[in-house]
């Protein structure tokens, strides 16, 4: 019985060893293989994490060149305007200011006498009547000779009706000259060189009898002419201009070497005559003016010098000089003081000014965040732009960011 113990006891252990290490390596197994998904899993985590900081990276780089990159270039094309202003300065005789400062105009401070006489034509006009006159040959080719009276008819091609201002007597085979007029006097009347017949006559006759024409009828109204108001006027104004080119006359030749001389009338000593009033029936009426003209002669090379620097310092801030007009400087007298012999002198010039390069005409804080369209329009608004240009970088941006820094919008002016 022992035996048969001992042998049964062999026979379970034989049989429960091979179960014990099938499940060992099946343990270890299945231990490995989780070791294995947990490896597995942290590498794909791992490179998850490697590729997120990878994107991560590229999109900061990518917002850093953006916003190192972009910008935005406005070149404006400014506007030239013109400009006008004006300057008063004194002229100092120098026989009288012989002591006036180096910095003084000096020149000629002097009066003339002027007289003149014109005749001016009136221009009322009343129309009295009209007429449509010419002349005419009335020929008789006919064996007698054929009176005919005042007012007998002549008649054209087209049917327009004249007659001859004076009884005549044209001789068989000769020729007359009369004077013709027409009927009912228009400006249709003024006809061309034509031939004549004369219906008075008997018609077997109308051939041979006839008139012609070898100029043409003149169309005329009979005016009587009045003097207007506005004669008068004119007249003392077209002798004043008058008197002033005869000063200039007088004195253009002695005053040659100022390149400058102004003339103007001391109205105080302006004395005139006129032979007519509003209303009076002449052709024309004389009139008679006598004036002292002042006369001022001086070099404008310092008035020119004086003009721009005034020109230049009226400029607002933002505007500068593009160009001044020193040959087109118009000078009117002011007023004079003839015993001291000095003379103020009005003077009127231009120039073209522009924006300053340094002009900050647009303010950049307002196209912040502006699509192209809207920094157009905002441009368009601006009264000093004549033209723009904008660019952006990238080239394919399409308004302007609004994170963009300050500095990245650049402004230049085109001359």
């Amino acid at each position: 019985q022992p035996t048969n113990l001992i042998q049964t006891s062999a026979r379970k252990t034989e049989a429960f060893a091979p179960k014990s290490i099938k499940t060992i390596i099946n343990n270890q197994a299945e231990e490995e293989s989780v070791d294995n998904l947990k490896s597995k899993h942290s590498l794909r985590l791992y490179r998850n994490i490697a590729l997120l900081f990878v994107v991560a990276t590229l999109f900061l780089v990518m917002v850093i060149g953006y916003f190192t990159l972009v910008r935005v270039k406005i070149t404006l094309i400014p506007n030239q305007e013109n400009v006008s202003n004006n300057m008063v300065f004194n002229v100092y005789d120098k026989e009288k200011n012989a002591e006036a400062n180096a910095s003084a105009i000096v020149g000629v401070v002097k009066k003339i006498n002027i007289k003149l006489d014109k005749n001016y034509p009136a221009t009322g006009e009343e129309i009295v009547g009209k007429e449509a006159v010419g002349e005419a040959t009335i020929y008789n080719n006919y064996e007698k000779n054929q009176p005919l009276v005042a007012t007998t008819r002549l008649l054209s091609p087209d049917g327009k009706l004249f007659r001859i201002k004076d009884t005549v007597n044209v001789p068989a085979g000769g020729t007359v000259s009369v004077a013709i007029y027409a009927d009912q006097p228009s400006e249709e009347m003024a006809i061309e060189p034509t031939k004549f017949t004369i219906p008075g006559l008997w018609a077997g006759l109308q051939d041979k009898i006839y008139a012609q024409s070898d100029k043409a009828v003149v169309y005329q109204q009979k005016v009587n002419r009045y003097i207007v108001s506005e004669d008068i006027e004119n007249s003392k104004r077209n002798m004043k201009q008058a008197i002033l080119d005869e000063a200039k006359k007088q004195v253009e030749e002695e005053y040659k070497d100022y390149n400058q001389i102004t003339y103007s009338i001391d109205e105080a000593s302006l004395n005139s005559q006129i032979d007519a009033k509003v209303g009076d029936a002449k052709d024309e009426f004389p009139v008679k003016m006598n004036a002292d003209v002042v006369v001022v002669a001086f070099d404008e090379e310092k008035v020119k010098k004086l003009t721009r620097e005034k020109f230049i310092l009226s400029l607002p801030e933002n505007k500068e000089i593009v160009s001044f007009n020193d040959k087109n400087i118009t000078y009117t007298s002011n007023s004079n003081d003839l015993e001291k012999g000095i003379a103020t002198i009005n003077t009127a010039f231009d120039g073209k000014v522009t924006l300053k390069d340094s002009s900050s005409i647009v303010d950049v804080k307002k196209i912040i965040g502006l699509n192209k369209d809207q920094v157009r329009a905002y441009l368009d608004s601006l009264p000093d732009i004549a033209g723009y240009e904008i660019k952006f970088t990238p080239s394919w941006l399409w308004k302007v960011p609004k994170f963009i820094e300050i500095s990245k919008i650049q402004i230049e002016i085109k001359k």
